[in-house]
């Protein structure tokens, strides 16, 4: 419940006037249906949401279904947990290693109910923890001479001196003193809410693994069948209960938008490891539940349906050198690093991926509508 009032909220942003929902709405199906979300400063919701006196945000905002029990996030997985040694890495050097400075936030953190490891919303809980203090986010200009720590710590204040959160902190921590309560304790409720509450598991493919053959469709199961074969690639990273490895991976996305790098670009988990020759380009593979309402995709929004994906994938050298076309995005209010000017950009996405994906995948038009089926039909809870 807890967390449930404060993922609605703005008060988590410094100028109150956004909140975690903003850009992770129900109604959009925890996302937010624009390539890139608008952080504090911007006014309405969704697709029609306005800028204001806000900021693009250089990634897409991911959908948040089932995510209980995943150690990485951030497209560039630069927030992650390891459930046997206890030990966070994150952009907050306080919280990451054997012995973090910031232990009490990190006991917060990790605090899960006795429940098992396969079960835990650590990393979760640390994650919720960044957007809240990025100034284009949730934080605000306003706020930004703050530490990160110190903003922290004004939040758990602002939070504090509401007695209805106050109540609701002491129901769910009844051992605690006020003067014990920190961010972690807010960032774990809010990851208990997101992570019971956003569960996606009755899709016609659930059913039909379970036994009823009739859940999926002819041209379902045709795609199925793309979907698991050689040929397509699919399924060697998007396999799996949740239909991921959560692996990190180039495939040659076109790069549009602010990007994360002062250059414009975006490197993906480079920015965060600092190793190009491993980490080039590579973001994480999304979970593929409920995709079909989860649009644009990838880490900047590029594609707008789940066709382009995979005329993308089909051949990704194509893709990248003569189908894209920034003028078909129609967001002309976002900066677009295209083909034309940025040739050595595209030929650098296409040279750092994995040799499979290089080639043509050559799947005829019938595969790739099967495929499109299966994708857009079996993966969606109705």
């Amino acid at each position: 419940e807890l967390g449930k009032h404060l993922f609605y909220d703005p008060i988590l942003s410094g100028p109150n006037n956004i909140s975690c929902s903003t850009c992770h709405s129900p109604q959009y199906h925890t996302a937010d249906g624009r390539a890139f979300p608008i952080g504090t400063g911007g006014s309405g919701l969704g697709p029609d949401r306005e800028l204001g006196t806000g900021h693009h945000i250089a990634r897409n905002a991911p959908a948040i279904y089932n995510l209980i029990g995943q150690s990485r996030f951030f497209y560039d997985g630069r927030v992650s947990f390891n459930a046997e040694t206890g030990i966070f890495r994150a952009p907050e050097l306080g919280l990451s290693g054997q012995n973090p400075a910031l232990k009490e936030i990190v006991a917060a953190l990790k605090d899960d109910f006795g429940r098992p490891a396969s079960q835990s919303t650590a990393a979760i809980a640390a994650t919720v923890l960044f957007p809240i203090e990025n100034v284009k986010e949730m934080r605000g200009l306003i706020y930004s001479q703050l530490s990160r720590v110190d903003y922290w710590q004004f939040i758990v204040n602002r939070v504090l001196e509401n007695p209805d959160y106050l109540r609701l902190l002491q129901l769910a921590y009844p051992q605690l003193n006020v003067r014990d309560f920190n961010i972690g304790h807010i960032a774990k409720a809010l990851a208990e809410y997101v992570a019971y509450d956003f569960q996606i598991g009755n899709t016609g493919l659930d059913k039909y693994l379970r036994g009823d053959l009739d859940a999926l469709t002819l041209p379902e199961k045709s795609g199925a069948l793309v979907f698991l074969s050689d040929k397509s690639k699919c399924s060697r990273c998007h396999t799996g209960p949740l239909l991921s490895d959560f692996s990190f991976k180039n495939v040659g996305v076109p790069q549009v938008g602010p990007g994360v790098h002062s250059n414009g670009d975006d490197y993906g988990n480079e920015e965060v490891f600092n190793d190009p020759a491993e980490l080039h380009f590579k973001f994480k593979t999304p979970s593929l539940r409920n995709i079909v309402r989860t649009g644009p995709y990838m880490h900047d929004g590029v594609f707008k349906t789940l066709r382009e994906v995979v005329v993308h994938y089909n051949d990704i050298f194509e893709s990248l050198n003569v189908l894209f076309d920034p003028i078909r995005l129609g967001r002309p209010e976002v900066e677009t690093l295209n083909f034309v000017a940025n040739r050595a950009r595209n030929d650098s996405r296409y040279n750092n991926m994995e040799f499979p994906l290089r080639s043509s995948l050559e799947l005829t038009d019938q595969e790739v509508n099967d495929l499109v089926t299966f994708l857009e039909h079996s993966l969606t809870e109705q």
